[in-house]
């Protein structure tokens, strides 16, 4: 795909403010199983695959194009050694970090764009923000995650925990959206809170050391007023 890219990356130069957004889908192409009472059928070989790309936006939601790819199969047994003791490269979490690689990328080779990496909760990965407070300016992209994690303070923090320190902030102001159906109800409006500020993680230990102390801006959004009966939103 590197024509496509090639052309993406030329769209991209085009920009003021680019969004690379990674996720993963699954690729499941089924096997034919046999049913009670209908005979026999053909067994097909195991095709459940896993794609990550990394997609171009504009802010107005405008698709620039695919700037990269991941596509793996998962071991059909999974392997002995513990998650917790491997290192972050031999884990499926790594197509983050790899993800980030190829925005800095991007950012290289479109120096004029601001370029914003974004992705979901499963991208709350410590080393991911080491990695990116290590990069000069000009060699990474700008970063933005939806926080998974409550991760603990420095010492000498507001809060010993950064979520309870960011509930405890002045709001900046509200923001009103219109929320999607959910499952338990249907849309409806949202007004929420707004607080933001920089907090420091606490260096976290890893296998082959500790991760130093990482300090990013927070930002927090909250429903104070929800309606009857519904939860209060919370990102």
């Amino acid at each position: 795909m590197s024509g496509h890219t090639h052309a993406t990356l030329e769209r991209i130069r085009t920009q003021e403010v680019v969004l690379l957004v990674q996720d993963t889908t699954f690729l499941n192409y089924g096997t034919t199983q046999p049913k009670a009472g209908m005979g026999t059928v053909k067994l097909k070989t195991r095709a459940e695959y896993l794609r990550h790309p990394t997609v171009a936006l504009t802010p107005e939601r405008v698709n620039l194009g695919v700037v990269g790819m991941k596509v793996w199969q998962r071991p059909e047994q999974p392997g002995a050694q513990p998650r917790n003791s491997q290192p972050i490269a031999e884990k499926e979490r790594d197509r983050w970090l790899a993800g980030y690689q190829c925005a800095g990328a991007v950012k290289q080779a479109c120096p004029a764009t601001l370029v914003v990496h974004m992705a979901d909760r499963e991208g709350d990965i410590q080393a991911w923000f080491v990695d990116t407070m290590r990069r000069e300016p000009d060699q990474g992209a700008e970063l933005i995650i939806r926080a998974k994690c409550n991760r603990r303070s420095v010492p000498g923090a507001a809060q010993r925990y950064v979520w309870a320190e960011m509930q405890q902030a002045h709001a900046l102001g509200t923001l009103t959206i219109e929320l999607a159906r959910q499952p338990e109800g249907p849309p409806r409006p949202v007004t929420r809170s707004v607080t933001a500020k920089p907090v420091t993680f606490h260096g976290a230990r890893r296998p082959g050391g500790k991760l130093p102390p990482v300090t990013v801006s927070a930002v927090y959004a909250r429903e104070p007023s929800p309606a009857q009966g519904e939860a209060p939103i919370e990102w």
